[in-house]
């Protein structure tokens, strides 16, 4: 009988500047993806989901007319930060590349609900200005992590100031690349038929999985999630979201968007065990 041994995840310290490095390189690519108003990824499958997530909470906030603190980490162009202002929060917004922030910005002029400041996710020194800034607030209400976690070199530094960052009722949430369905190592099927009734072409599509243990930036689900058990979080909402039909390309059937059956991100919120 097989043996799963557990392993556990050392970052190599020198490519985390070059990960952090790569994001001011592609600053530019993704703001123009993902623009003012996202890209389909975000409109289909993020956006609804955090909505679900984070939807009740903002709304409380403005009905008992309360601040709702929120933190943004990696911003990349602002668009989350946007999101959160525009249902009432007040929102630090925070990225490791200097290109992004200045993009974010740009994008953000017009809201003053938003501040920026500089922040890299992997160095826990970094967290400590931020941590100050809970405490005088209380905690934030609202922490984000938005289709950046999959990229990190190492989780702990943002794990282990989560429970020093959040209010006490504060919620974490974090949505990703899906580590089985979209970072492991796999490839694509198709298989082609014909229903016999109609005629009509079939497409059975599917995904080999091949390469799952990754023990760096695309971890498996038992790493990415206990690296933040370790310090007392614990998750209370899970989603696998997913393209519909509806976002399917019939003319190129190799499409992420086209396997309806395989959810193509993932998004979880955690909590403080204490609250």
């Amino acid at each position: 009988m097989a043996t799963i041994t557990e392993t556990t995840i050392t970052p190599n310290k020198d490519l985390l500047p070059v990960s952090n490095s790569a994001w001011n390189d592609n600053a530019g690519f993704w703001d123009a993806v993902l623009g003012d108003d996202g890209d389909l990824f975000w409109q289909a499958l993020q956006e609804p989901c955090l909505s679900r997530l984070l939807g009740d909470r903002l709304a409380s906030h403005r009905a008992q007319e309360t601040p709702c603190r929120a933190l943004d980490l990696s911003t990349g162009n602002g668009l989350c930060a946007r999101w959160l202002a525009a249902r009432g929060a007040l929102v630090t917004a925070t990225d490791v590349s200097e290109a992004f922030l200045e993009q974010a910005q740009e994008r953000c002029a017009a809201d003053g609900r938003i501040t920026f400041g500089k922040l890299d996710v992997t160095d826990e020194a970094d967290f400590e200005p931020f941590v100050e800034q809970a405490a005088a607030i209380g905690g934030f209400d609202i922490i984000l992590i938005n289709m950046a976690m999959q990229d990190l070199g190492t989780l702990d530094p943002l794990a282990k100031s989560l429970p020093k960052l959040l209010k006490k009722d504060g919620m974490f949430v974090s949505q990703m690349l899906h580590p089985v369905f979209r970072t492991s190592g796999h490839s694509k099927s198709l298989e082609f038929s014909f229903d016999p009734a109609t005629g009509d072409r079939v497409v059975t599509r599917g995904k080999l999985i091949k390469d799952y243990l990754h023990i760096m930036f695309h971890r498996p689900l038992h790493q990415l999630f206990g690296a933040f058990f370790k310090y007392g979080l614990v998750m209370d909402a899970l989603e696998e979201p997913t393209f519909t039909e509806e976002h399917g390309d019939p003319k190129r059937v190799e499409l992420t968007r086209n396997f309806t059956q395989l959810p193509a991100a993932i998004a979880f919120r955690l909590r403080r065990a204490d609250h």
